[in-house]
């Protein structure tokens, strides 16, 4: 039988889960481990996405801080050039994620509806 709330919580008196008479528990969970999808096309000189980013709030907390109008002009536009470059990374870096986790949730899709139609035929 399922495990029942704590004793006393009214709230909670309840089963934690419920499932049909006879059948199994979730048996697991997906795990993803996949390595740090990178743009390596676009080349490493001027740092990954996550350190553009960075660079560029640097820029433009830089910019928004100096009192000199050339320079925060300079600045800005350093910040916008530093976030387009990281944008583009991360154009080509979430595609290469995305097919290992669509992959994992059609497998755990499968396999569910698997156990689903064996317990419906016990």
């Amino acid at each position: 039988p399922p495990p029942a709330a704590p004793a006393g919580d009214a709230a909670c008196a309840r089963p934690i889960y419920s499932q049909p008479t006879g059948a199994s528990p979730l048996g697991g969970y997906s795990t993803v481990t996949v390595g740090a999808p990178a743009a390596h096309a676009l080349g490493f000189a001027s740092g990954g996405a996550w350190q553009l980013e960075a660079r560029a709030g640097k820029a433009r907390r830089e910019a928004e801080a100096t009192d000199d109008g050339a320079y925060a002009y300079y600045l800005r536009r350093k910040a916008c050039q530093l976030s387009d470059e990281a944008v583009a990374r991360r154009e080509v870096c979430v595609p290469q994620a995305l097919p290992a986790l669509v992959a994992v949730f059609a497998a755990r899709l499968e396999q569910q509806l698997t156990e689903a139609v064996g317990q419906r035929y016990r």
